[in-house]
């Protein structure tokens, strides 16, 4: 394990008021990523990847509640190449981030929850190429602040199906590159993803 990986769990065990766990449920999630990357000149949400996270739950009311998760999401952008298109540039890029994310949870009438809050990602790997040669032009940001908004719904008493989006506050690069957008305080390039799982109350 990477002392950088350490560093991020040993904040999390902290931030988790273990004392208190009697007030608290817990578990695990997984589930697929669709990603793209606003910013490098390609659009739709072509790059799969897997999410899976650990969670804790706290209720502050009866209809609200704040989530805590710390999970590992597969992001980038995909291009694969067409023969009838007149650009048939073949393009991918892989990034794995672990993310800390703070949410806040309210429960309609209907079941359904609404959520949303921050996310902390810290870059653990990263590879970019393009027609099949290696890209190293554009370095990656360790760290990259979020905002996750998303549905849930409880299928049983330990199973609830979420629906999020996962979007950059920040440039996932250093550096300008071609194609950059604006978001809110920079131009850059920024990960927007949509992320589709099942949790599991342990």
């Amino acid at each position: 394990m990477s002392r950088k990986l350490q560093v991020l769990l040993f904040l999390v065990l902290i931030c988790t008021p273990a004392a208190k766990a009697q007030q608290f449920s817990g578990g695990i999630a997984a589930g697929v990523v669709g990603s793209q990357v606003a910013g490098d000149t390609y659009s739709g949400f072509d790059k799969a990847g897997i999410y899976a996270a650990g969670w804790v739950n706290l209720p502050v009311k009866e209809r609200s509640a704040w989530q805590m998760e710390l999970g590992y999401v597969q992001k980038g952008s995909r291009r694969n190449p067409d023969p009838k298109s007149p650009d048939p540039t073949f393009y991918i890029m892989r990034t794995g981030w672990v993310e800390l994310t703070v949410l806040y949870q309210y429960k309609l009438r209907s079941g359904l929850l609404l959520e949303g809050g921050p996310a902390f990602s810290f870059l653990l790997h990263h590879f970019e190429e393009r027609d099949y040669q290696t890209v190293t032009n554009y370095p990656f940001r360790f760290f990259n602040s979020n905002f996750t908004f998303g549905l849930a719904y409880p299928v049983s008493d330990r199973l609830t199906v979420h629906f999020r989006t996962d979007n950059s506050v920040q440039s996932i690069r250093t550096q300008p590159s071609n194609g950059n957008v604006w978001r809110f305080f920079e131009y850059g390039q920024f990960n927007d993803c949509l992320i589709l799982s099942l949790a599991y109350k342990l």
